[in-house]
């Protein structure tokens, strides 16, 4: 029964590296994406950030104001992906007799990831923006 149910699950093995391959690209495509967006609202507000630290905003401040901004986004895109992405997976788990049951920590452990990639990408473009001089950014601008 053994060899009969390694070779039914024989083509699952492959399509879980096929799987697992595209999930790879797909993550980096995302954490390039959250990068860039980062990167662009950084470099449209410049002129408002220095404008803020001129009138006493500390680095803190503003990293609040786009953390919270990114958070909300964060929030509402796993409010969504996440009873989809767990109704595919479980109907997909259906078919097998061994069965996995899908963990909340799963889910919050996910959450808890794309968060603290959001929070470093934040940070790392936000203390660079706030470091600039604010005379030259206005004047630039």
């Amino acid at each position: 029964m053994e060899e009969l149910y390694a070779e039914y699950t024989k083509s699952e093995r492959y399509l879980l590296i096929l799987l697992s391959v595209m999930t790879g690209v797909t993550i980096l495509i995302a954490l390039f994406g959250i990068y860039a967006m980062i990167t662009l609202a950084c470099n449209r507000q410049r002129k408002e950030i220095a404008i803020r630290k001129v009138n006493g905003a500390k680095a803190r401040e503003v990293f609040l104001l786009f953390f919270r901004r990114y958070f909300i986004i964060t929030l509402f895109s796993c409010i969504v992906a996440f009873p989809v992405g767990g109704y595919i997976m479980q109907r997909w788990l259906e078919q097998y007799t061994r069965r996995v049951e899908m963990e909340w920590w799963l889910f919050t452990g996910i959450f808890v990831l794309i968060t603290l990639i959001v929070f470093v990408s934040i940070f790392s473009r936000v203390s660079r923006a706030a470091k600039e001089n604010p005379a030259k950014v206005v004047k630039s601008e």
